[in-house]
């Protein structure tokens, strides 16, 4: 897959390349190649890759650069559940706050009150405000 960049040139996505710099442990070889693709590409290579290799990633990027990921992902409700499991809960929360709070509120709609009250427990108070309104819930 490939894109251009803003001088038009061509960005190829190589994925191996990718896989390696992960598990080889080199985050700034993994940040230069990964951060440079179309959101929607950052976004395909994170859902396809194992567990292991998205721990990895939530080292690497911060919460913010995962929330621009995390919205454009294409899983299946259940699917939300176990990515999120392997996140640090503050993290996650983190992530949830900076996304766009409608996103935000459909993600965290797919979980369990537990999960729910967790997550905006931990957020900032501003972010959990806002989720909270189009969420319809009071704590």
């Amino acid at each position: 897959m490939s894109e251009k960049n803003e001088q038009n040139e061509e960005i190829v996505f190589d994925e191996d390349k990718l896989k390696e710099a992960l598990e080889n442990q080199d985050m700034d070889s993994f940040r230069a190649d990964f951060l440079v693709l179309h959101p929607y590409d950052r976004a395909t290579f994170y859902e396809k890759v194992g567990s292991e290799l998205r721990r990895t990633i939530y080292h690497y990027l911060s919460p913010k650069e995962l929330a621009e990921i995390f919205e454009l992902i294409e899983i299946d409700d259940d699917e939300y559940e176990a990515f999120l499991q392997e996140m640090d809960s503050t993290y996650a929360a983190e992530m949830f706050a900076n996304m766009f709070v409608d996103n935000a509120v459909d993600i965290l709609n797919k979980l369990d009150k537990a999960q729910l009250v967790s997550y905006l427990t931990l957020m900032d108070k501003e972010a959990a405000t806002e989720i909270k309104a189009l969420l319809h819930y009071d704590i």
